[in-house]
């Protein structure tokens, strides 16, 4: 839990001070980026497309390896 607080200051701090209004938007993008750290560039495409367009994943599982 340490490790992760510290990577979240790590990557505030490129923004050189942050907002308390935008601090749960920074936060969620962080959080969006910890999550799939693990996962392919492709992945974390479709992850995005899916939430933006608000569209099923499914048709595009088998194009690489993606589920």
């Amino acid at each position: 839990m340490e490790a992760t607080w510290s990577w979240l200051r790590q990557a505030l701090r490129t923004y050189r001070g942050v907002s308390k209004v935008y601090l749960p938007l920074y936060v969620a993008q962080f959080e969006f980026s910890y999550n799939r750290r693990h996962d392919t560039r492709w992945s974390r495409v479709l992850d995005v497309m899916q939430v933006v367009l608000q569209a099923d994943a499914a048709p595009y599982a088998g194009l690489c390896g993606y589920g």
